[in-house]
């Protein structure tokens, strides 16, 4: 799922394992490594799908919960 997603908003590649060999990863690595600008633009669209406070909201979420709020209680004191 979290492939999917990265690929979906243009920063990853999804290959089915069944169809994919160390060949073909070294062939589609190394044609990517003489493509930095696409690498660049890859990059940004993964950094863009990215939560970077995702470490504070989860300790913050468990927190709610411990104390014995629910999921629901703490999404509607959740700053927008």
């Amino acid at each position: 799922a979290n492939a999917s997603a990265l690929a979906a908003a243009g920063g990853a590649e999804v290959h089915m394992q069944s169809s994919l060999s160390a060949e073909k990863l070294s062939e589609r690595l190394s044609a990517l490594m003489r493509e930095p600008r696409q690498l660049a633009t890859m990059a940004a669209a993964a950094r863009s799908t990215g939560k970077p406070d995702a470490v504070q909201l989860l300790a913050d979420l468990t927190e709610a919960i411990a104390s014995g709020k629910t999921v629901l209680e703490f999404r509607k004191e959740m700053p927008r």
